[in-house]
């Protein structure tokens, strides 16, 4: 039998991204009262929110792909989820924007080391190391809190089939 080993790869930049988060600060303060890593979609939503601001990284799954030099690109999907208290609804989901773009700041300046562009062929477009997708609110069920869901990919390349 052959010799394998397996890395956690996925694991490790979900980590490096809360680690990213943890860290986030304005003018010395800490931006997030808590940083959550979740692997399931029921940890997620089973969350207390309790300290606020707060942030759960949840991973969803990852997209692989053949490269034209035998290595393999892969798409680690995701999610931030972001959540702020307040005393009105409109000052909530002004905070939660405001996450969005303290959130999207700390990975662009710290991304994942394992996090590298690629693009399947020549003539396909790239996928960028760290890319956002469309944010969604939700202020309307979970007043004084609003949550919003932030989609993420952190692209990484591995040396080849085996070397997951």
């Amino acid at each position: 039998m052959a010799e394998v080993t397996a890395s956690t790869t996925e694991i490790d930049i979900i980590n490096a991204l809360a680690a990213s988060l943890g860290t986030a600060t304005i003018s010395g303060v800490d931006v997030f009262a808590d940083v959550h890593v979740s692997l399931s979609e029921e940890f997620s939503f089973g969350t207390q929110f309790i300290s606020s601001p707060l942030v759960v990284v949840q991973y969803i799954n990852t997209e692989e792909f053949d490269l034209t030099d035998l290595r393999r690109g892969r798409l680690i999907k995701g999610e931030l989820i972001l959540a702020a208290k307040k005393n009105t609804q409109q000052a909530a989901t002004q905070e939660v924007f405001r996450l969005m773009n303290v959130a999207k700041n700390a990975i662009f300046a710290t991304p994942p080391s394992d996090a590298e562009a690629f693009s399947t062929q020549p003539d396909d477009d790239l996928h960028r190391a760290v890319v956002f997708g469309e944010p969604e609110t939700d202020n309307t069920s979970n007043h004084p809190w609003s949550i919003m869901t932030l989609p993420f990919e952190i692209a990484n390349v591995i040396a080849n089939v085996t070397s997951h």
